[in-house]
């Protein structure tokens, strides 16, 4: 999985990150946190997901693109509305592909 250079977060998932993302790396993935990626087709822009997912065979195969995490589907939601926004300010279009920069 690669994460974003520029990753959004909440404040508790800001202050609990180390811990997130040893636990996504070790396949133990916490409860009530919320994964927004790239999206695994061309024609969406982000998938959101239930961080416990990630356990699933398939979609640690699909290793995504991590670019967002949230304690709670209402601010994952809230988060992508900000990126989408983000994206359109810095470059007039909605292209978040070319947006993020990724680390291993």
């Amino acid at each position: 999985m690669r994460w974003a250079v520029n990753l959004y977060t909440t404040e508790k998932t800001k202050r609990a990150l180390p811990r997130i993302r040893h636990k996504l790396r070790t396949s133990r993935p916490e409860l009530g946190i919320w994964l927004i990626t790239l999206a695994s087709n061309e024609q969406n822009l982000l998938d959101l997901f239930q961080a416990i997912y990630y356990i699933q065979p398939m979609l640690q195969k699909m290793n995504p693109d991590i670019v967002g995490i949230a304690d709670s589907e209402d601010a994952a939601k809230e988060m992508i509305l900000k990126i989408t926004e983000d994206v359109y300010k810095k470059q007039g279009n909605f292209d978040v592909r070319t947006y993020f920069e990724f680390q291993e």
